[in-house]
């Protein structure tokens, strides 16, 4: 188990998502308690899933425990779970801290469980480079990479990160391996039936910003006041992009909308600098299913299984569709 512990400030939101309290508690994570929130803790071990979104992480508790009556009193309802807002920017090191110990006590009892079967010796986990989490990967094929589902990077077996793995993901929105971050949407427009004034933002890929980029610039530069969000967005897409990636943007759209040869295309030249990428080849079998090409869809999402074994986003898409008549991939 590990052994540092995270002290940071929080309070709890409420179903509305708006904060309970003015003022924020004291909270604690560490191994002899679990998670501390004020006088009331949570053990690590009745945690089912963490999920973090900015600076608010929600905890998905297991059913029919006895909790201290604060955190009981601020489980959402209809739900199983709670959410809490970190101050001082420590959101992403709570969720971190929370996942060490989870999944190091997620294999440990792992690990008991085989031994106590007599299959000990199929345990296998990784521990990612980034984040710290213990990967469990008894039953996964060894593959030349492995993916955190936790912080959603990908590393190699000498535990070395993929070029710009923590600021490429898959899009929340298109459901595309991208550069993933905060892009603005903002509409200022009175034109003919169409008037819009609206501001909002987006944690999405470079392909999605693209698009909301078209949809309101022509619409935005009627009116002056709507330029410099349009530039400033542009801006934002065109900085910081890892050439070893150069073309993705394009490849995922074209992909996107059915332009399956020209996409196969740029793919191909971006598999030439990135060998076999598992979420490249993501990507590709996601635009060969769209233009209704099974077979290669099928072949990519193999060879994407084939590159890294526990790739999640692939394994969710083969499940979300296993009624489709392609055999099953076992990892």
């Amino acid at each position: 188990m590990p052994s540092s512990y995270l002290s940071f400030r929080f309070r709890y939101i409420n179903e509305k998502g708006k904060p309970t309290s003015f003022f924020y508690h004291q909270a604690r994570i560490d191994d002899g308690i679990g998670i501390r929130l004020g006088e009331d803790s949570i053990a690590i071990a009745d945690l089912h899933e963490v999920v973090r979104y900015g600076n608010q992480i929600a905890m998905i508790l297991k059913p029919y425990l006895t909790l201290h009556k604060h955190i009981s009193e601020n489980i959402l309802p209809n739900t199983s779970s709670i959410v809490i807002e970190v101050g001082d920017d420590l959101a992403a090191d709570a969720k971190s801290a929370i996942d060490q110990h989870r999944t190091a006590f997620s294999s440990l009892m792992r690990k008991k469980q085989l031994v106590a079967e007599g299959r000990g010796y199929q345990f296998r986990v990784a521990q990612c480079p980034d984040c710290e989490a213990v990967i469990d990967l008894t039953d996964r094929k060894e593959t030349p990479y492995v993916y955190c589902k936790y912080c959603e990077v990908l590393f190699d077996k000498h535990r070395e990160l993929m070029p710009k793995s923590e600021d490429y993901k898959v899009c929340p929105e298109c459901n595309y391996y991208n550069r993933v971050q905060h892009y603005p949407e903002f509409h200022f427009y009175a034109l003919p039936k169409q008037r819009k004034m609206a501001y909002k933002e987006h944690y999405c890929c470079d392909t999605c910003a693209q698009r909301y980029h078209e949809q309101t610039a022509w619409k935005n530069s009627v009116y002056l006041l709507g330029i410099p969000f349009n530039v400033r967005l542009k801006n934002k897409m065109a900085r910081g992009v890892n050439q070893l990636y150069q073309g993705l943007t394009e490849a995922n759209r074209l992909a996107q909308d059915g332009k399956i040869v020209e996409a196969d295309a740029l793919y191909g030249l971006l598999l030439l600098r990135n060998e076999t990428h598992p979420a490249i080849l993501f990507n590709m079998a996601q635009g060969f299913y769209k233009a209704e090409m099974l077979d290669k869809a099928y072949r990519h999402f193999e060879k994407s299984l084939e590159m890294c074994s526990n790739y999640q986003p692939t394994l969710d898409f083969l499940e979300l569709h296993k009624g489709i008549k392609w055999k099953v991939i076992v990892g």
